[in-house]
């Protein structure tokens, strides 16, 4: 079974039961995971199921770890003038809601999910690759501190890096990655409670 990846990864649950479901195979016959182009986050990890994985040398690789993004339009409503009536059957019920802020103790959550799946992430990446956990840790976001490093070594220059970065217009600040997944993230929230309602109705 040869697995075509081609992913910048995605949600945790359908990243973890991808997973699982290529582990189950990879008992039972021959896995191999070929990366095309991107396999990275949650297209990572299930890469880490097959035995081997093959990428080309273009392809962009890794990006270990787990963020949790959504979007607050708490604001937003005010102007508007809607506000939003909540009855709920427990402290966490709308947790993650985008129509207000966070709680101190629901940050504190968040992170230790995110924590939590995080070090699945790395055990998962550590025991593919035969690599030790601290191991991965290091090497898990990327290499850019090590570029920098390198780079101060080579010139013998302070390592004190100066961020340069181009100008983005209105237009690639709105339709950006970052919009993408906060857009993604909307749709996904609307979509998961309108399937509760109907699940209720």
């Amino acid at each position: 079974m040869v697995l075509d990846i081609d992913s910048p990864g995605g949600a945790v649950p359908a990243s973890d039961y991808l997973y699982r479901s290529v582990e189950r195979l990879a008992r039972e016959k021959p896995v191999v995971a070929s990366i095309r182009g991107t396999g990275a986050s949650g297209a990572y990890l299930i890469c880490c199921a097959a035995q081997r994985i093959v990428a080309t040398p273009g392809s962009t690789v890794g990006s270990i770890g787990v963020i949790s993004i959504r979007p607050v339009l708490q604001t937003l409503l005010q102007r508007l003038g809607v506000s939003v009536d909540v009855s709920k059957s427990g402290a966490y019920k709308d947790m993650g809601a985008f129509w207000r802020e966070a709680t101190s103790e629901e940050e504190r959550k968040m992170q230790l999910l995110i924590d939590d799946f995080y070090g699945v992430f790395v055990s998962i990446v550590a025991g593919a690759r035969g690599i030790a956990e601290d191991r991965v840790k290091e090497i898990a976001t990327g290499d850019l501190d090590r570029a920098i490093d390198l780079a101060a070594e080579l010139t013998g220059s302070p390592r004190r890096p100066v961020f340069i970065r181009p100008h983005r217009g209105m237009r690639e600040r709105i339709f950006g990655t970052v919009a993408d997944s906060l857009v993604e993230s909307v749709a996904a929230e609307v979509e998961s409670r309108l399937w509760l309602e109907s699940l209720r109705s």
